[in-house]
């Protein structure tokens, strides 16, 4: 009977190891995952900043080929650019009365 406790015994340990090294080894994946979704998390920032400023680029360029496509006069655009701009300081005024 101690023969087979003894056996037990040598199997539960060796069980107990596996089950602590297959800990070990998830703990470094989850610190590897945890440190792969900072990384990702920082690169869709940078992504998302490029993003917004290509699109402001965009913005700008639909508004001078408009103010172009409307007068191939690059004189006649920046009159029709001061005039709005005059409009917006109107504006501002206005609402900050």
């Amino acid at each position: 009977m101690e023969a087979s406790q003894h056996e037990i015994i040598k199997e539960l340990r060796k069980k107990i190891y596996t089950i602590i090294s297959m800990c070990d080894r998830l703990r470094a994946e989850k610190e590897q995952w945890l440190h792969e979704k900072k990384e990702l998390i920082e690169k869709l920032k940078i992504k998302d900043k490029e993003y917004i400023e290509i699109e402001h680029k965009f913005d700008q360029l639909k508004v001078a080929k408009l103010l172009l496509s409307n007068s191939g006069d690059a004189q006649e655009a920046r009159q029709k650019v001061n005039r709005l701009v005059r409009e917006i300081d109107k504006c501002i005024a206005l609402l900050n009365r």
